[in-house]
């Protein structure tokens, strides 16, 4: 699986404003967390960060509910 640790960071950073946030693999993150227009941001981290492209048809909910489905998405 993807090393979630960069991508924790982003989120505490940008959508928590808080760097030492508790924020484990399986915590919730949209909608709560992250709303439709962060993801775009997610995204755009991912596919830096990762080197990865992520299509829109990945486009998903459930491909941003959490840390762990967000690098089960990188790992496809």
């Amino acid at each position: 699986m993807a090393d979630t640790e960069p991508l924790r960071e982003f989120i505490r950073r940008q959508f928590l404003f808080d760097e030492s946030a508790a924020l484990a693999d399986d915590d919730p993150l949209f909608p709560d967390v992250i709303d439709s227009l962060g993801v775009m941001e997610v995204v755009d981290f991912v596919e830096e960060k990762y080197s990865v492209s992520i299509e829109e048809e990945d486009l998903l909910a459930d491909n941003f509910q959490s840390l762990s489905a967000i690098a089960a998405l990188v790992d496809r």
